[in-house]
């Protein structure tokens, strides 16, 4: 099959799969707000937060590691048996971090399941990770669509009939592993071995080769957590469920900016093997123009219709903070832009990179938190995560700009 139309096929598919899925969990957020109102979203927010922190343990940040080993260093199986490892240490960590904080029995159980169903995107991640490397992302986009449109019903239904948002996120837990085993990974057995070369000495080695990647992703995520995290502490549940309604919109740039580079980090990485500098670099100003067209339609966007439509959706009580939504879409394209730098820093092996510009920049964001939220509220996590991810971009950008020399 022709490359250019092969790439183009996997992209087209993947993209589709992964908005309509983004789409939906972006509903859920709008329906709790239209059914339960705003102290229930402020606690799934919460929980999101807090879940996204120990899902970055779960994923290991292994997904451009893995579509990236052309060479078949690791085999299906450990890449797989790694990620059952990482999901149950990611679990566990999150219900002891819930405990401790001695949040409400209904929060509780709230997070715990939020941080279950989380744990089956990083166990689907894998298995996506085989369909990748064999060019076979429409099973990816059709998963996504699938366990997308049935998990948004099944929680609508739920809890328009109960008004209980720990049942509706169950549903979506046993609906969510109930695809992985019926649907991916009977589609990955068909195109790969997944079940052979259990190797528990490998499987060891391959988490402790990753383990920079984990610490990178889980600092990462902890960036635009804590925000959202103190911002809860210091006004409640209610205050961040207005933000979180506010920059639910604005992730679509992150996500559809994920659309560029995603699918062609394999891409990158045979450049990389082919010691190939000059293409290795306009692939990457590609990614990076593609993103700003993305960025520039997306503040426009918000520009002319932001206020209308954050009431279309939320209802005339949103009007008041619909001002934030320049700034929010504003961190989500710096979202998107530490991303594509960090992903390419994993296709350059710079694990040393990786950490110090995310160390750097989580460092910041601690330190920053505490003022500008206590002082601005909302405000101050607006401005707290553009400091601290341009801060992180700049640091990328050096690391990259110097693996790219060495070529």
């Amino acid at each position: 099959m022709d490359t250019k139309i092969n790439v183009k096929n996997n992209i087209l598919w993947s993209s589709a799969g992964s908005f309509i899925y983004m789409l939906t969990q972006w509903l859920l957020s709008v329906f709790i707000v239209r059914i339960s109102g705003f102290d229930d979203a402020g606690t799934y927010s919460l929980a999101m937060s807090i879940a996204n922190v120990f899902y970055g343990i779960a994923i290991y940040g292994m997904r451009n590691y893995q579509v990236s080993d052309i060479s078949g260093k690791y085999e299906n199986r450990q890449y797989i048996d790694s990620r059952f490892v990482t999901c149950l240490v990611a679990i566990i960590g999150c219900l002891i971090f819930t405990v401790i904080n001695r949040y409400d029995l209904k929060t509780i159980i709230v997070i715990c399941l939020y941080m279950i169903f989380k744990a089956h995107e990083a166990l689907v991640d894998v298995f996506h990770g085989i369909d990748q490397k064999k060019w076979s992302m429409d099973i990816i986009g059709k998963s996504f669509i699938i366990r997308g449109l049935l998990n948004c019903t099944a929680f609508v239904v739920s809890l328009y009939i109960w008004k209980k948002l720990e049942v509706s996120i169950l549903l979506m837990v046993v609906i969510s592993y109930l695809v992985i085993g019926l649907y991916d990974v009977p589609k990955a057995g068909k195109i790969d071995e997944i079940w052979t070369g259990r190797n528990k000495k490998k499987v060891e080695e391959l988490l402790k080769e990753c383990f920079p990647l984990v610490v990178y992703v889980f600092m990462s995520t902890a960036i635009t957590s804590i925000p959202r995290y103190i911002l809860e502490l210091y006004y409640g549940s209610s205050i961040l469920g207005i933000y979180s309604s506010v920059s639910m919109p604005a992730t679509v740039v992150q996500v559809m900016a994920t659309y560029v580079f995603s699918p062609i980090m394999s891409l990158f990485a045979l450049e990389l093997s082919n010691r190939s500098k000059n293409r290795f670099s306009k692939l990457l100003f590609k990614c990076l123009g593609a993103i700003t067209i993305i960025a520039l339609l997306s503040l426009g966007g918000a520009k002319v219709l932001g206020k209308w439509a954050l009431c279309l959706i939320f209802g005339k009580e949103i009007e008041p903070y619909a001002y934030m939504l320049i700034p929010v879409i504003i961190c989500s394209i710096l979202t998107a832009l530490v991303w594509f730098s960090c992903s390419i820093l994993t296709v350059l092996r710079d694990f040393k990179g990786l950490l110090i510009s995310n160390a750097c920049s989580l460092i910041g964001c601690i330190v920053l938190s505490i003022y500008y939220i206590k002082k601005y509220s909302m405000d101050g996590v607006n401005i707290v995560l553009i400091l601290t991810l341009a801060l992180q971009i700049l640091l990328c950008a050096g690391f990259i700009g110097n693996k790219i020399k060495k070529l």
